[in-house]
């Protein structure tokens, strides 16, 4: 078993403002030995504002470790696949 990994995380965001933080924040803590990178997929039509400036903010916070994607393909697959071909 390895004992450091990196990982990336990817998020898809519609309206999730309050679980947002917790799942991050879960994550987190759980992996402090390992290094974690998360990708928030924002469909361009749905994804709500609040949920939007949550993410800009964890952005600007710390820009290695969290990245902003625009889904092109479309439904909850699509924006998997999006965030797997960065």
């Amino acid at each position: 078993m390895l004992d450091k990994y990196s990982l990336t995380v990817l998020l898809p965001v519609i309206d999730e403002f309050d679980s947002l933080s917790k799942t991050i924040n879960i994550l987190v803590s759980e992996n402090q030995k390992n290094e974690l990178k998360f990708i928030f997929i924002f469909h361009p039509r749905k994804t709500k504002r609040k949920s939007i400036e949550l993410c800009e903010k964890y952005e600007k916070k710390s820009p290695k470790n969290y990245s902003i994607l625009y889904q092109k393909n479309q439904l909850l697959g699509g924006a998997y696949i999006d965030g797997i071909n960065i």
